[in-house]
């Protein structure tokens, strides 16, 4: 498949991530609560699973930079390919976010979906935040890698398999932290309020993004290799060497 088609595709991608995903927690804030947890969850997970099994074939639906440096660094993807990958990944994120801050809420306050630690007697809790951040994309990373070098009946679960893993962690940890799991989709609603002038929104926003950054990468690496010694798929039984 081309670049520029992978390439549109994970911006596309991305941006309906962040536009409905994103856009649950926007429209649950304006309309005082209507959405809920649950239906934000739900709003993640099925974006993510109509994402993958739609543009899926076109560039592998990362929609994620966490995810494609995983791939790439367990040989699945072609290293050359990150950064494009990852670019057009932050520009969707963006594009939605600012959609958000320009239709939905011109008006209205939001956070706009951005993604900062918790406070407790006025501090953030970073430590709390790196660490859920971390262990949420190690496992999201790990089901991702056995969903993909799986059998084909596996594979064509895919969708349905992420969406809802993504859907469950929103819905357990989503209140602690935003359960982001992914450098783009805190970027965008950062990035977003910092150009629509929403400084309340943005400042705390973008001096956590260290948080939302630095811990999915590092969980997508760290589970890279614990797939590599212990969950990728081997020879069958009867192909083993003795």
């Amino acid at each position: 498949m081309s670049l520029n088609r992978c390439l549109f595709a994970e911006f596309l991608g991305t941006f309906l991530l962040v536009l409905f995903g994103c856009g649950s927690v926007v429209t649950n804030e304006v309309f005082d609560g209507a959405v809920t947890l649950v239906g934000v969850a739900l709003a993640f997970g099925l974006i993510i699973m109509v994402v993958i099994d739609t543009l899926g074939a076109v560039s592998g639906a990362h929609i994620n930079p966490a995810v494609s440096v995983g791939l790439a660094a367990a040989g699945l993807f072609q290293w050359k390919r990150v950064v494009p990958y990852v670019a057009v990944q932050c520009l969707g994120a963006f594009a939605a976010s600012y959609f958000h801050a320009e239709v939905i809420v011109p008006e209205r306050p939001s956070t706009l979906a951005a993604t900062v630690p918790r406070t407790v007697d006025g501090d953030f809790r970073e430590a709390e935040s790196w660490t859920v951040e971390f262990t949420l994309t190690a496992i999201l990373m790990l089901v991702i890698l056995r969903v993909a070098t799986g059998p084909k009946e596996r594979q064509a679960g895919a969708g349905l398999t992420i969406g809802m893993t993504v859907a469950c962690m929103v819905l357990a940890f989503g209140p602690v932290n935003g359960a982001s799991m992914n450098p783009a989709r805190s970027l965008g609603p950062a990035v977003g309020a910092l150009v629509a002038k929403d400084y309340g929104v943005a400042a705390p926003a973008l001096t956590s993004l260290w948080i939302y950054w630095s811990a999915p990468f590092a969980g997508a690496v760290v589970a890279t290799l614990v797939w590599r010694a212990c969950l990728r798929d081997g020879p069958p039984a009867d192909d083993a060497q003795p």
